[in-house]
């Protein structure tokens, strides 16, 4: 049952990394910009965030300002600062992470995934890994597909 949600996640991976043009940054999809520095960030302050309400930023949309010794996060709505954060944990799981400023905006208003369990459950633990997922790829719609019609 993982394998399935796992080949699921890597169809998805695959598009998205073939679309990639910032094959430099480890950020699954790529944002609309990325300017990226040679100072190193110090990943001891990686929980000293700062948020700013940027009303002019569309909604789900960011701003990521790394610097030495903090974050700043700009964004419009919890969605922005969500995904903001998202990127944020990405970019933590390399060895070095560098200052710069990350700037996205959603290219697609939908943005989801379905999952048909229609003839095979998947069960609880298996659907909220594939929320987690979801999340860090910065889907924002699950249809979960639970019966068939068999007329």
């Amino acid at each position: 049952m993982k394998a399935r949600i796992a080949s699921f996640i890597s169809v998805i991976m695959i598009t998205v990394l073939c679309n990639n043009a910032y094959a430099g940054t480890n950020i699954i999809p790529h944002p609309q910009s990325v300017e990226i520095s040679e100072v190193v960030f110090d990943k001891d302050n990686i929980g000293k965030i700062r948020y700013v309400t940027a009303t002019s930023l569309p909604s789900e949309a960011y701003e990521l300002h790394i610097m030495k010794k903090r974050v700043v996060i700009k964004a419009s709505d919890d969605a922005g600062r969500f995904y903001a954060r998202q990127t944020l944990a990405q970019l933590a799981e390399d060895d070095v992470m560098y200052c710069g400023v990350i700037k996205d905006v959603p290219r697609y208003e939908w943005r989801g995934f379905m999952l048909d369990e229609a003839r095979h459950f998947f069960g609880m633990e298996q659907v909220k890994e594939l929320l987690d997922r979801m999340a860090r790829y910065k889907l924002n719609r699950f249809h979960r597909h639970l019966a068939d019609d068999q007329g």
